[in-house]
């Protein structure tokens, strides 16, 4: 199978992502404008944009792109935490503090957040994305 015809078979968002930090960081940019092609607003590929951004200490537009991302799918835990370590390490109170009320909402999608899910029993749902931005670090 040739890598033209392996890249039809990349339709999923969470595939894009993956595949943008397989890539060598030269070529992540490249590789963040297919997915974006084939993808345009599911949260995993603006996620990994966001991450993307975040690594080379663009700020101000990483915190654009965090926000496109939890505004295209409010529920996504994950972009939720990182979008939280993200304001831990570079942003205001203000940012900290709104972002930890919408995590107290609870987001209940992503692999991470649905991993402590599972872990705490269902009983501690409100801190987990709290949880998981320190244990990231």
């Amino acid at each position: 199978m040739t890598i033209l015809h392996f890249k039809n078979f990349f339709v999923a968002g969470r595939l894009w992502a993956e595949a943008i930090f397989i890539e060598l960081r030269h070529a992540r940019k490249t590789k963040i404008v297919d997915a974006l092609k084939k993808c345009e607003h599911d949260p995993h590929v603006l996620l990994a944009g966001s991450k993307l951004i975040w690594a080379e200490r663009k700020y101000k537009k990483a915190r654009e792109w965090f926000m496109r991302t939890v505004k295209v799918e409010p529920d996504f835990g994950d972009a939720w935490a990182y979008f939280y370590k993200f304001e831990q390490i570079h942003g205001t109170q203000v940012f900290i503090y709104i972002i930890s009320v919408v995590m107290y909402l609870s987001p209940t999608l992503g692999l991470s957040i649905k991993k402590r899910y599972i872990k705490s029993g269902g009983s501690d749902l409100p801190k987990l994305g709290l949880l998981y931005s320190k244990s990231r670090s």
